[in-house]
């Protein structure tokens, strides 16, 4: 029976804990992108 609770919570919580890490992942990379795009910009008229 707890077994059970704890296999249906993670079925529950597992698909949450990826979006997030997918979001913070894909934040991280489209901060460095703009991070790198910022800097070539400012580094061009040199």
């Amino acid at each position: 029976q707890i077994k059970l609770k704890l296999f249906k919570i993670a079925l529950n919580v597992i698909p949450n804990l990826v979006m997030l890490l997918r979001n913070y992942s894909e934040q991280k990379l489209n901060s460095l992108l703009t991070l790198s795009s910022r800097i070539s910009k400012e580094l061009e008229p040199l």
